[in-house]
């Protein structure tokens, strides 16, 4: 059946993979260099008393906890802050390799729900180097499923050899906070909305509403050429690039969330269609493309020109892939 409705796609992986990185996370082929000349190394310096992270937020993260220590790379936390907006990761990495390396975070997680990640300055590391790279995380869905902090932060790190252009570990660290052994069940804050059964069973719930400032993309969703190339960016974001039809958005900044924990070791796509608005036809399809094994949150949204006060009913259709649908009816 030919659509014929505007798609608005959310393209968290896009600000996953960071927009203003300062160099690219895909490494390109290294020109050959003369090996540096041996120098004699200083004796090691004792090792810091671990503090607490400086931000009260986090401060049940210890800084100095290690992240990663293999392959001769040694990668610790510096200090966690929280600007209102973001929260920012810093962390420190020391090369102890003969190699030229990169360490990207493609994604982080916060109690298990994926965190969109807006920026990463990553460097390159030079044998012997030490620096700070930061990585930061908008925290716009913390108010849904956390009263504090997070209990748990899990970064997906991919480490480059730059001389070779091979990948020397991908890995998941985890930082653990002290207040707590365990990361907490974003859905124990939530009610049970709807549950989807094709082609698996996923469980979506109804975290909350609120005003929030998302990254969109509007096409034509009868545009298979535009649309194909977004939902690429969400499967291979280093690979593509906003097609330039994109169009100004339809609806406001008002936006009723949906959380859901992807059950199978996929990544699958979400989207809710065939939203009516007090009745009315909004023709907006909101999709995501989910994390194996992690929280994912699908908005929905209303035509701008309407105040959240004036909605007296909410209605669509949840998709997976092309599964069969289910209604669903937001409580208002």
């Amino acid at each position: 059946m030919k659509i014929q409705k505007s798609i608005l796609v959310l393209m968290s992986a896009v600000m996953l993979m960071g927009c203003g990185s300062s160099s690219s996370e895909t490494p390109a082929e290294q020109p050959e260099e003369e090996a540096p000349a041996e120098t004699a190394k200083p004796a090691a310096a004792p090792a810091a008393a671990k503090t607490p992270a400086p931000d009260s937020r986090y401060s049940g993260f210890e800084t100095g906890q290690t992240v990663y220590d293999d392959n001769n790379i040694l990668i610790t936390l510096a200090e966690i802050e929280d600007d209102g907006r973001s929260t920012n990761v810093y962390l420190d990495i020391e090369n102890n390799t003969d190699t030229t390396v990169r360490v990207n975070v493609k994604a982080g997680y916060f109690d298990n729900c994926i965190a969109e990640r807006h920026t990463y300055r990553g460097n390159d590391f030079a044998p012997g180097d030490k620096d700070t790279n930061e990585a930061c995380f908008y925290n716009r869905y913390f108010k849904f499923y956390m009263e504090d902090a997070p209990q748990m932060i899990d970064l997906d790190l991919e480490i480059w050899d730059l001389d070779g252009n091979t990948v020397i570990d991908r890995c998941t660290a985890s930082l653990k906070s002290k207040k707590a052994a365990d990361a907490v069940d974003p859905s124990a804050y939530m009610t049970l909305l709807a549950e989807i059964s094709d082609p698996h069973t996923v469980q979506f719930y109804q975290a909350g509403a609120d005003e929030m400032i998302l990254q969109v993309c509007s096409v034509p969703f009868s545009a298979p050429g535009h649309s194909h190339a977004l939902l690429s960016v969400l499967v291979k974001p280093e690979l593509t690039f906003i097609h330039p039809s994109c169009m100004g958005k339809m609806d406001g900044n008002y936006y009723f969330v949906l959380y859901f924990e992807e059950p199978t070791d996929q990544s699958h796509y979400y989207y809710a269609s065939n939203i009516m608005v007090n009745g009315e036809p909004f023709e907006q399809t909101y999709t995501c493309m989910s994390f194996p094994g992690r929280g994912n949150f699908l908005v929905v949204g209303i035509p701008k020109d309407m105040a959240p006060e004036d909605v007296t009913s909410l209605t669509f259709s949840l998709y997976c892939d092309n599964g069969t649908p289910v209604q669903v009816e937001w409580p208002l």
